[in-house]
């Protein structure tokens, strides 16, 4: 396998997992998929690898929770990419709608290097704001989870304002057919849609980086 990407927990992985398996119809995976505990360490995990280079590994992604440092986070692995002696002229000033894509120009280890800021490259947030694109338009319990939400007093809310996105994605899992079920299952069940247009971008930035499509 060529191809590798790095995600920041196991929710991550699952969710990729079943978004890429559902969209292709297909249980095989062509990329290896390896999770780690805390975005410090992927972060550090991704320095070592575009400066080291790892055996048989032409193609790396990496896929992180932007949340609410997007500039500095993309200033992170500019930086990185740099020092590792990517071209300044290959990388762009900030990250793209699409995901990004920096080729090699003889001086990287890896053919391709993805980045991918959780949820769309644009704006602050994580992986449940990214579940979140992948809900149907038409569903109604999800805009009567979010009036659940806003009608909550204050004084009784017991998780901090950072983290309201998965308050409000796990009350809406919390209303489906199995009630709880995880991020990446909810796909597989169909309740969160691969069809979705920021599902296919992503999906999208997957194929070009893994040269699959």
């Amino acid at each position: 396998m060529s191809n590798l990407l790095l995600v920041e927990g196991q929710d991550d992985e699952h969710v990729i997992k079943n978004l890429w398996k559902t969209y292709a119809k297909t249980t095989d995976l062509p990329f290896e998929i390896e999770s780690l505990k805390a975005d410090n360490e992927l972060l550090a995990k991704f320095k070592e690898v575009v400066h080291d280079g790892i055996d048989d590994i032409q193609r790396i992604g990496i896929v992180i929770d932007a949340d609410n440092k997007l500039d500095s986070r993309w200033e992170s692995f500019r930086h990185s990419l740099l020092r590792a002696g990517y071209s300044k002229k290959l990388i762009p000033p900030k990250p793209l709608p699409e995901g990004t894509i920096v080729s090699q120009d003889n001086n990287g280890w890896f053919k391709q290097v993805g980045i991918w800021l959780m949820p769309n490259n644009e704006v602050p947030g994580n992986l449940e704001d990214f579940a979140s694109f992948l809900i149907p338009e038409e569903d109604r319990l999800w805009v009567y989870s979010a009036a659940c939400l806003a009608g909550m007093p204050p004084s009784e809310g017991r998780f901090e304002e950072k983290d309201r996105s998965k308050a409000h994605i796990h009350t809406w899992l919390a209303w489906q057919k199995k009630p709880g079920t995880p991020l990446g299952q909810a796909i597989t069940a169909r309740y969160l849609s691969a069809q979705t247009s920021h599902a296919q971008r992503f999906i999208a930035w997957l194929e070009k980086l893994f040269e699959l499509a």
